[in-house]
């Protein structure tokens, strides 16, 4: 498999005696700097920080490691789940070459046991002055809470604006206003929420609402906010796996999730009339709570994804129980 390398020094903000990594990578390494005492350390010491300062002037860029992770972050929103034991994210700028100019690029693919070819997902860009991410084959940009947060906080580190990062994707033809399009197609939704292309509706509890229209492509379900901070998603899509049982797309599902010490365990479960499949995710303080039915005679398959605390987790979960409650087929269109 491909392998991606990190083409730039570790950011980090200089303040009194400490360096401070930057927000992607601070867990994966540590930095420390070292005061040193007398004449010549001092003086090593103030050609060194203006060495620093000279090059903080200049507008930076994320490194591909932390466009990398912008990515992982876009998977996940989507639900594109990669084992780590079967797939990748590649990163296709090699050899001083960039697969798009002033942009870093990536392509996930998966390479499964006995598979006759790799599967290929697709092309992701990113641009390393504002964090932006879209997709290269649909001109798709993606804009959702997470990543606004992030992408704010790269454009404070580089000093990117968004009229000149419009003067780069004005050249290759894929500029945010495709995107700023979409976002006002944003809908809320309260009460009954319907999916007639694949097949189900549900309940959005009182006192809360869901938020559709936030994925790029085809909608296929809606995200909702909890009063605790956490959030159920609802979603439908094709069983393109081809699992056999509910249960087997749950351990997909959990195997899927990045955590070092994972408590996990899968039972059985309902959602709406159909008896299906649960998975429950401990990863210190964060719960992650996921079930999923099948369709009788085939079809779409449907997931329900709470994401909570050790402190929410009770009340979360009834809300989910209520959720999952309220889920009903209807005709698949």
């Amino acid at each position: 498999m491909g392998r991606y390398c990190q083409t730039g020094p570790r950011w980090g903000i200089l303040s009194g005696n400490a360096v401070i990594a930057n927000w992607l990578s601070s867990d994966e390494s540590s930095v420390s700097l070292h005061v040193m005492t007398g004449g010549r350390c001092i003086a090593a010491v103030i050609l060194t920080c203006f060495g620093c300062w000279a090059g903080f002037a200049q507008q930076t860029t994320i490194t591909h490691r932390e466009a990398e992770s912008l990515v992982r972050m876009v998977l996940r929103h989507e639900r594109v789940h990669l084992p780590s034991q079967y797939c990748e994210v590649e990163n296709l700028d090699r050899n001083g070459a960039s697969f798009i100019d002033d942009y870093y690029s990536f392509g996930p693919y998966c390479a499964y046991p006995g598979a006759a070819a790799i599967t290929p997902f697709a092309i992701y860009v990113v641009s390393p002055r504002t964090g932006d991410v879209w997709k290269f084959e649909a001109c798709d940009h993606f804009n959702f809470p997470e990543l606004r947060r992030l992408q704010r906080e790269i454009m404070r580190r580089t000093h990117a604006t968004a009229a000149e990062e419009a003067d780069y994707s004005f050249v290759h033809g894929c500029s945010r206003s495709n995107n700023d399009s979409a976002q006002s197609q944003w809908l809320s939704v309260r009460g009954t929420y319907r999916n007639p292309a694949l097949g189900y509706s549900i309940k959005v509890p009182p006192g809360l609402k869901g938020t559709t229209g936030d994925q790029a492509g085809p909608e296929r379900g809606l995200r909702i906010s909890l009063t605790s901070g956490g959030n159920v998603a609802i979603w439908g899509e094709p069983n393109s796996f081809e699992w056999k049982t509910p249960a087997a797309g749950i351990r997909y599902a959990l195997d899927a999730e990045k955590c070092a010490a994972p408590q996990e365990g899968v039972s059985s479960a309902r959602v709406g009339k159909l008896s299906e499949a649960a998975g429950t995710l401990v990863c210190g303080n964060s719960i992650v709570d996921t079930l999923l039915a099948f369709r009788e005679g085939g079809g779409p398959i449907y997931w329900l994804r709470l994401e909570t605390t050790q402190e929410s987790r009770v009340q979360d979960e009834a809300v989910l129980g209520r959720i999952a409650a309220s889920f009903e087929l209807i005709p698949w269109q």
